[in-house]
C-alpha cells in the first residue's frame, strides 16, 4: 500500500478535520466569553499557540494509535478489533458530523449575537441630517457651549443661561420645547448620562460633582474636588463609576458612595480632559493637553492607570459601535478604524463633518449631534452708548472671551479662544500679542492702572509683564484663581476663586477674603442686560435701586470672562454676538460612517 493510502488507512486525515474543528471551536468560544468574563488579552494568543503546537502531536499519535471499542491501542492491534466490530473509520466519521453539526450550530448562534450587537447601519436605515438653532437670548457664552446626548438617543442635554446663572436644559428629541433640569451654577464643560439615561451628572461651582434625575428633583453631592484641580469633562461607566478629567489626571467617583481614586495621574504640567469609558469598561479614550502642544488622544488603562498615546491630535473622542473612534480635530470630525482588543487606530483617519465648534457625541442607536461653528465664524467688537446705540469697530471678528480697556481708553486687552492675549490699539485698528511667546496659555487680562502692565491668568498662576517689553513675566500668586481689578494706587488685586469667593491680594504678598459666601459674589450683570446705579461715598457708602441701560445681542459673563468694560467718554466697550446656537443631529450615522471607513 503507498504511503497515502497508509495515511488514510490510518484515518490521520480524518483526524486532522476532526482537530481542526475543535479548534476553530475552542477559539470561537474564547473569542465569545473574553469580554463578559474580562479574560486577559494575551489569552487569544497563549490558545491559538497551544492549538498549533498540538497539532502536529495530534497527527503523529493518529499514525501510532487508534481508538477501539476497546479504547486506545497501537494502530496494528485496534485494526483487527475494529474490524471485527465495526467499518474502518465508521467512528471518526460520527465523531467528525458532531462536530460539524457543533460548528454550523455555532455559527447560527454568533450570527444573531452579532446582529443583536451590531449598529443600525446594516439596515436600510436612511442618513438623516437636520438642526436644532437655540435662541442666543437663552444661552451661554458661545466658548462655553456643549450638547450632550442621551445613551438611547431620546435627549439632548446643554447649558442655557438664566439671568446671571448657568442652566442644564434638558430636550427631548420629539419635543420642541426645553426644560431647565438645573438652575445653579453648573459648569458648561463637565455634563453627561447615565448608562441608563435617566440621570445627569454636573458640576456645581466647577468643584461639586452632583447628580440629578432628568424627572426633576433634588440633586445629590458625590464628591468634591480640591482647590487645585479643574474638572475637564465627564463620562459615567457601566458599573455606576464617573469618570472626571482634570488638571491632575483622571478620577474615579463611584456613585455607590464607594471611595474615589485616582486613575492615572498627568504628569507634570499635562491634564486630562473629555473622558469617554469604552465599551469594554477596561479602559477610557482621553485629551492629554501639555503646555504650548496641541492636545493629543490617548487610551487609559482603568485598571493600570498606563497611558497609551494615539498617533493623533484632537479632542473630544468617542467610541462608535461599528469600530471607529471619532473625535474633533480643530473644525473638523474625523474618523478611523479602531481595534478595541489590542487599543490601536487602524489605517488613517477619515473627515466626517466640517464647520465643527464641539462635539462629537454619538447614541447607541447612531444619532450623531455636535455643534457647529458660527455662521461667520466669530463674534464681534462695538462700541455702545448708554442708550444702547452701537458703532462696530474695525477689529477682525473673532472669539473674544474678555476684554479689558486701558485706564485713557485708547486700547484693549483681549483674551481669544485660542488662549493668547492680544493688546489691540483702537484708534489704529491694530493687534499685537502680548502672551504667544510663552509656552502656556494665559487669560483673564487686566491693564494695571499705571497703563503699562498687563495682569493675567497663566497655568495655576497669576501673573504681570509690561506690554511691549521683554517676555519676562513676574508671578504675583501662586493659586489658579481669576484676577478681577485693580485698586487705583496700583497696590491691591481683587481676584475671584472657584466658588466665586472674593479675596484681596496686596504687592507685599498678604492674601486675604474680601468677601465669601454660598453665592456668586461676582459678574453683576442681569443675563445681556445691562445695568447701572448710582453710588454716593459721603457720609456712608449709598447705591440706588439699579436700573437697565439697554439690553441687546451681547455675550454675558458666566464662567468668570469679563465680557464687556466702560471708557472713560462713558461708552461701552461689548462683545455683539446675535447669532443663535445651532446644534447639527444626524441620525442613521452609522449608515454613513461605515460607508466611508468600511470594517476591515
Amino acid at each position: 500500500m503507498s504511503f497515502l493510502g497508509e495515511i488514510k488507512r490510518r484515518k490521520v486525515f480524518q483526524v486532522a478535520a476532526v482537530y481542526a474543528v475543535m479548534a476553530w471551536l475552542i477559539i470561537q468560544v474564547i473569542d465569545v466569553i473574553n469580554d463578559p468574563l474580562k479574560l486577559p488579552e494575551w489569552l487569544d494568543t497563549v490558545v491559538i499557540v497551544l492549538l498549533a503546537v498540538g497539532f502536529p502531536i495530534a497527527m503523529v499519535l493518529a499514525w501510532a494509535f487508534d481508538l477501539s471499542p476497546t479504547g486506545v491501542q497501537p494502530e496494528a492491534e485496534a485494526r483487527n478489533v475494529e474490524a471485527a466490530l465495526h467499518p474502518p473509520g465508521q467512528r471518526l466519521t460520527v465523531v467528525l458530523q458532531g462536530l460539524v453539526l457543533l460548528a454550523v450550530g455555532f455559527l447560527v448562534f454568533d450570527h444573531f449575537r452579532s446582529s443583536s450587537r451590531e449598529p443600525p447601519a446594516s439596515e436600510t436605515q436612511q442618513v438623516r441630517r437636520f438642526a436644532l438653532d437655540l435662541p442666543w437670548q437663552n444661552m451661554t457664552n458661545w466658548g462655553d457651549f456643549r450638547v450632550r446626548i442621551s445613551p438611547q438617543g431620546t435627549h439632548l442635554a446643554y447649558p442655557g443661561s438664566d439671568d446671571n446663572r448657568t442652566t442644564i436644559n434638558l430636550r427631548p428629541l420629539d419635543s420642541l420645547d426645553s426644560t431647565p433640569l438645573v438652575r445653579s451654577r453648573a459648569n458648561p464643560l463637565a455634563i453627561a448620562f447615565s448608562p441608563d439615561g435617566e440621570r445627569l451628572a454636573y458640576f456645581q461651582n466647577d468643584r461639586r460633582l452632583q447628580i440629578v434625575s432628568i424627572r426633576g428633583g433634588r440633586p445629590e453631592a458625590i464628591f468634591e474636588l480640591s482647590e487645585e484641580q479643574a474638572a475637564l469633562g465627564l463620562s459615567w461607566a457601566n458599573d455606576g463609576a464617573v469618570f472626571i478629567g482634570t488638571t491632575g489626571g483622571l478620577i474615579k467617583v463611584p456613585t455607590s458612595g464607594a471611595k474615589s481614586e485616582f486613575i492615572a495621574v498627568a504628569k507634570g504640567t499635562a491634564s486630562f480632559g473629555f473622558p469617554h469609558v469604552l465599551p469594554n469598561q477596561t479602559h477610557a479614550l482621553v485629551a492629554i493637553s501639555r503646555p504650548g502642544q496641541a492636545s493629543r488622544l490617548g487610551v487609559v488603562d482603568l485598571a493600570t492607570g498606563e497611558i497609551k498615546e494615539l498617533p493623533f491630535q484632537g479632542s473630544e473622542a468617542i467610541y462608535a459601535t461599528s469600530g471607529h473612534i471619532l473625535f474633533r480635530q480643530d473644525a473638523e470630525i474625523l474618523a478611523a478604524r479602531f481595534a478595541l482588543k489590542s487599543m490601536e487606530v487602524l489605517g488613517q483617519p477619515q473627515e466626517i463633518a466640517t464647520n465643527v465648534a464641539s462635539g462629537p457625541r454619538l447614541s447607541e442607536d447612531g444619532t450623531l449631534v455636535y455643534v457647529a461653528e458660527r455662521v461667520d465664524g466669530t463674534a464681534g467688537l462695538v462700541w455702545v452708548d448708554r442708550q444702547g446705540f452701537e458703532t462696530p469697530l474695525r477689529a477682525e471678528r473673532r472669539d473674544y472671551t474678555h476684554i479689558d480697556l486701558s485706564p485713557d481708553g485708547t486700547q484693549a486687552l483681549l483674551d481669544t479662544e485660542s488662549n493668547i492675549i492680544y493688546s489691540y490699539d483702537i484708534g489704529r485698528g491694530t493687534f499685537n500679542s502680548v502672551t504667544s511667546d510663552m509656552p502656556e496659555s494665559a487669560g483673564f487680562p487686566l491693564w494695571h492702572p499705571n497703563g503699562e502692565r498687563a495682569t493675567f491668568r497663566q497655568g495655576s498662576g497669576v501673573y504681570e509683564k509690561v506690554i511691549g517689553g521683554s517676555p519676562k513675566r513676574e508671578m504675583l500668586l501662586e493659586l489658579p484663581v481669576i484676577p478681577t481689578s485693580w485698586s487705583p494706587d496700583g497696590e491691591r488685586l481683587a481676584v475671584f476663586d472657584r466658588q466665586s469667593d472674593i479675596w484681596i491680594l496686596t504687592r507685599e504678598g498678604d492674601y486675604k477674603p474680601f468677601l465669601v459666601g454660598p453665592y456668586n459674589q461676582r459678574s453683576g450683570r442681569q443675563g445681556s442686560k445691562v445695568m447701572a446705579a448710582s453710588v454716593t461715598l459721603e457720609p456712608e457708602i449709598d447705591v440706588s435701586t439699579p436700573v437697565e441701560l439697554f439690553d441687546g445681542p451681547y455675550t454675558v459673563d458666566l464662567s468668570g470672562h469679563q465680557r464687556y468694560d466702560v471708557a472713560p467718554d462713558g461708552r461701552f466697550l461689548m462683545v455683539e454676538n446675535s447669532e443663535d446656537f445651532r446644534v447639527v443631529v444626524v441620525e442613521g450615522f452609522f449608515h454613513e460612517l461605515i460607508r466611508v471607513l468600511p470594517p476591515e
